[in-house]
């Protein structure tokens, strides 16, 4: 027996960033919304940073609902071209997952994840794609540093008409 299942959506709807497409009405209170950030923190201040975002999550109000994940990989595992990463052999993935209760001031939220991410930077971390961290393409061009040219001519190459990912600020249309 052969099941098909027709997409729901094009793949270019897959890939617009949430808020251009959902409207949470005021009366559903219910609502929560989930928050996530992930990045990729240089072994050598991996407790450095566990430590920092610790303090920096002690009050209830930034850690509630709070899904902290640590893993370990392989740099030969990663095969993505152009993917960022430390430049070592084990790279540890850092990552938040929130789910928030409607009423949350989610801007702060948003403000903190980006907190996060510049104190990752500034060791010599990244932010891996899924996260919620607004980025201009200034910070693009920073995260992808001398790789930068290389994703601008694959961007080019496999979606000359800029429909995937159009929200994320690195290829404003």
């Amino acid at each position: 027996m052969v099941i098909t299942q027709e997409p729901a959506q094009s793949l270019a709807a897959l890939h617009r960033p949430l808020t251009t497409n959902v409207r949470f009405p005021r009366e559903q209170p219910d609502i929560a919304l989930p928050l996530v950030i992930s990045l990729q923190v240089p072994r050598h201040f991996t407790r450095r940073y566990v430590e920092y975002t610790s303090g920096v999550l002690s009050s209830p109000t930034e850690s509630v609902f709070l899904v902290p994940r640590m893993s370990a990989w392989r740099r030969n595992a990663i095969r993505r071209p152009l993917t960022r990463m430390p430049d070592e052999e084990i790279i540890y993935r850092f990552q938040l997952s929130r789910t928030l209760p409607a009423g949350t001031d989610i801007a702060s939220m948003i403000a903190l994840n980006r907190l996060l991410y510049e104190r990752v930077r500034d060791m010599g971390g990244y932010r891996m794609t899924s996260s919620a961290v607004p980025m201009s393409q200034d910070d693009w061009k920073r995260h992808y540093g001398p790789t930068w040219q290389s994703v601008q001519a694959a961007k080019t190459k496999f979606d000359p008409k800029n429909v995937l990912t159009p929200g994320h600020g690195m290829f404003p249309g």
